[in-house]
């Protein structure tokens, strides 16, 4: 379960980091049991609208119109803490923080009052389940990359500055999606975090890129694909 604690904690931080998304759901993996599997690679997901979702919401009288999600496995997060050296609260941070960049920049859809068919359901169940149990992607930064990156970096410095612990390492970049450590990502990005402090992530995405973080993805994209010759794999950002 996330404890009040730290729904407390990721909302908190949600208002000093991305105070342009006016809400976003919260709950443990465990919550969904039977309603979306539990996904068998990662700590947690985050998802924009799932039909299964708002009727699970729904029928709880949580509903309260289209905003991201978060879904953390907190088993997952403390199975994973005990082998590490930082503790299962600030991991849980730092999963709620990568997952948050996800949602951003935040954009209102409609809200469709219509209950969902039985067909919309299912699809939306078969569509998780793939997900859910996905091993390969294309490459690995897929969804990771370029502007990922960029934004995980601002939350990084605005949840720093907010003074919330949020680790870098594992936040982003680095080798589990075959990129250079996030510090390097951090220096080449330069001070366009502290810069763009008070800019949503919409004015963000607008500005052209530091050269130099640019150079170093497609350093990063060159070096692997010298790897794994790319017949299979193809650039993604």
């Amino acid at each position: 379960m996330l404890n009040e604690a730290f729904q407390r904690d990721a909302r908190r931080l949600k208002r000093a980091v991305a105070p342009e998304l006016p809400y976003i759901y919260l709950s443990d993996a465990s919550n969904l049991d039977g309603v979306l599997a539990r996904s068998t690679h990662c700590l947690g997901w985050q998802t924009n609208y799932n039909p299964l979702l708002r009727q699970f919401l729904v029928d709880r009288g949580e509903w309260c119109g289209v905003y991201p999600a978060v879904i953390i496995d907190v088993a997952n997060v403390r199975e994973l803490a005990a082998d590490t050296t930082i503790t299962a609260a600030v991991l849980l941070l730092q999963t709620f923080t990568h997952e948050l960049t996800h949602a951003l920049p935040f954009a209102v859809l409609p809200d469709s009052r219509r209950v969902p068919s039985a067909e919309t359901l299912e699809q939306a169940r078969v569509d998780h389940e793939k997900w859910a149990t996905a091993i390969f992607n294309p490459v690995p930064w897929w969804q990771h990359g370029l502007e990922f990156t960029r934004r995980a970096l601002h939350l990084h410095y605005r949840a720093t500055v907010a003074g919330f612990d949020v680790p870098l390492d594992g936040l982003c970049a680095g080798p589990k999606y075959a990129l250079a450590p996030p510090e390097s990502y951090r220096d080449a990005l330069g001070d366009e975090p502290a810069r763009m402090a008070g800019a949503t992530f919409t004015e963000i995405l607008r500005t052209p890129l530091p050269i130099e973080f640019r150079e170093l993805f497609r350093r990063d994209c060159a070096h692997y694909r010298t790897l794994h010759p790319p017949n299979k794999e193809a650039l993604v950002a």
